[in-house]
């Protein structure tokens, strides 16, 4: 069995998580929302519990929508009200996975396990959500862009990580970042529950004047 050597549990116990600005939506939407429910939530109640339960959020009805959806195309017949609660659960998840930090700031308990919690949850979450978002879209069908949406959200992330590794922080793009990018697919399952054709908004042809 692989063990940790002292150098990298001592790093461990070192480690502070730091990251280098506010993207615009988390800036003036999300960070002061969650810092107006943080104050809602007992002091008792641990961070790694709201990360838990933030997991659980996009991860289970991810896998379950996945399953539903084997060829992430039109031929899949999805109910438009599981494509809304999937697309609340992203929703939840992502203010959870805000709240999380707060409360851990405001209770005095942030620990390097906490975020090695939350940034394990996300890893599982950016390869259950780039999917579900292909299973959405119905790129299926069109399996060469499927693999490289899949290929570029798994890159993003990994190069993010090795970034806060030399450099101790990572750095958030002060316009359009991952706060962004979990929001727009959150609206495309809310958009394509309430289309009349469902996922197939996303493989109609618009009328161009050219």
């Amino acid at each position: 069995m692989t063990r940790l050597t002292e150098s990298q549990l001592k790093h461990m116990v070192e480690h502070k998580y730091s990251v280098g600005g506010q993207s615009t939506f988390e800036r003036w939407v999300l960070s002061p929302a969650c810092n107006w429910l943080v104050r809602l939530l007992p002091t008792w109640l641990a961070p790694n519990l709201i990360t838990f339960v933030g997991g659980a959020f996009v991860l289970l009805p991810g896998i379950l929508f996945i399953s539903a959806t084997p060829t992430a195309s039109q031929q899949d017949e999805v109910s438009s009200c599981f494509m809304a609660t999937v697309g609340v659960c992203q929703l939840l998840y992502q203010v959870l996975d805000c709240l999380d930090g707060k409360q851990a700031r405001r209770t005095g308990s942030s620990s390097p396990l906490g975020e090695y919690l939350d940034h394990g949850i996300d890893a599982f979450a950016a390869i259950v959500l780039p999917l579900v978002g292909s299973a959405v879209m119905c790129l299926g069908e069109v399996p060469h862009l499927q693999a490289l949406i899949m290929f570029g959200a798994l890159t993003l992330f990994y190069l993010a990580h090795w970034h806060n590794s030399l450099a101790g922080t990572i750095h958030v793009n002060q316009w359009v970042d991952v706060e962004e990018a979990r929001t727009s697919f959150a609206s495309f399952l809310l958009i394509a529950s309430v289309y009349p054709t469902g996922r197939g908004i996303f493989s109609a042809v618009l009328p161009l004047p050219f």
